[in-house]
């Protein structure tokens, strides 16, 4: 680490060479700077794709304020810094320390909660649209049920990440390219949509189809016909029947797959036995499993109550696909934390560049 001291009158000789150079070092240290040289270290640095910070309390110190990216004062301040400033600290400069841990932790919750959205919320709902518009299909998760796991399933397990403690020394992280980095860059969304997104829709449309197929609709019969939901080999009723039943499998594969995306997706590189969720007092969320509870309940009032069956089109589904599902999942979770082993293994490796 190479550090250096500068006063006043050092900053009064410099030119841009000298700027370039001195922005180069590890930590400087101004000393007895005039409200125009603090104004003037601020534009050098931002000019140098910085991000800055400024801290001041007297008046003097308004114009490299309002000039930083986020200007800092404190109650009992000038009320010109206080106007100047866009954050205000209620107990002093020493907690500028949590307010960065906590502006980490919500930037690091807010990409979990990106994280776990999609795969069910926007793939695989997706997908079975695609499926019966290139295939022939009938669209295997309705309408309706696409709108409940966004707006109630996912929404409520999701909300829970925000609750989520920090993911090891977050402040020893480097600082993010406000410039470059992004809430759901490329390597989020390789995560979310292949690495997620893939087996679990995969395993919704294997236990939907599966399902109608038990029930005396063969795939083939279904596969590029275009029939708009009338297969010419069965009864019309029967055959809407078989669908209605079909979709809430798929739509019960989703929402219990999405438990153990939950878990999984709670950490970027710790194994959920280095944070577990419950047990630990620093790490654990007491909220997690209520709300996986609530959305499974959801799910069963939506497709069991005979009143909001006749409105939705919903049905019960047989008790294996309560159980089959949970299979997926945990097998989802453990490949999870294969390759969070891998990352934290070999920082270098093919995984550990893509990992979000």
């Amino acid at each position: 680490m190479r550090a250096l001291v500068l006063s006043g009158s050092d900053i009064m000789r410099m030119n841009d060479s000298h700027w370039e150079t001195v922005s180069r070092f590890d930590e400087i240290v101004f000393a007895r700077t005039t409200p125009e040289q603090k104004l003037a270290i601020v534009k050098c640095f931002q000019a140098r794709d910085c991000v800055v910070g400024m801290t001041g309390d007297g008046v003097n110190d308004a114009p490299a304020l309002k000039q930083a990216d986020i200007g800092i004062s404190i109650m009992g301040a000038s009320e010109v810094a206080l106007e100047s400033a866009a954050l205000v600290l209620m107990d002093g400069f020493g907690s500028m320390v949590d307010a960065m841990l906590y502006g980490r932790l919500v930037f690091s919750n807010l990409k979990s909660t990106i994280a776990y959205l999609l795969p069910a919320g926007s793939f695989a709902e997706l997908m079975a649209v695609l499926g019966a518009f290139f295939f022939g299909l009938p669209q295997i998760l309705s309408n309706i049920q696409m709108i409940i796991i966004c707006a109630l399933n996912d929404a409520i397990c999701s909300l829970t990440l925000c609750l989520e403690k920090p993911e090891g020394e977050l402040l020893k992280s480097k600082p993010r390219n406000v410039k470059k980095d992004r809430l759901a860059d490329w390597k989020l969304l390789v995560h979310a949509y292949l690495f997620i997104g893939v087996p679990l829709t995969i395993c919704c449309f294997s236990m939907a189809f599966w399902d109608v197929e038990r029930r005396g609709v063969p795939f083939s019969d279904m596969f590029l016909k275009y029939s708009g939901g009338v297969v010419a080999t069965t009864r019309p009723e029967f055959y809407a029947e078989v669908i209605n039943r079909g979709q809430s499998v798929y739509y019960f594969t989703a929402i219990l797959m999405q438990w153990w995306n939950l878990l999984a997706i709670r950490t970027r590189r710790l194994s959920i036995f280095q944070k577990p969720p419950i047990g630990n007092k620093a790490t654990r969320n007491l909220w997690l499993f209520p709300a996986m509870i609530v959305s499974l309940l959801i799910g069963i009032f939506i497709s069991y109550v005979p009143a909001i069956q006749h409105v939705f089109l919903t049905r019960e589904i047989r008790v294996e696909f309560f159980f089959i599902p949970m299979g997926f999942g945990v097998v989802m979770l453990s490949l999870d934390e294969l390759r969070k082993l891998c990352v934290r293994t070999y920082p270098r490796s093919f995984l550990a560049k893509i990992a979000w």
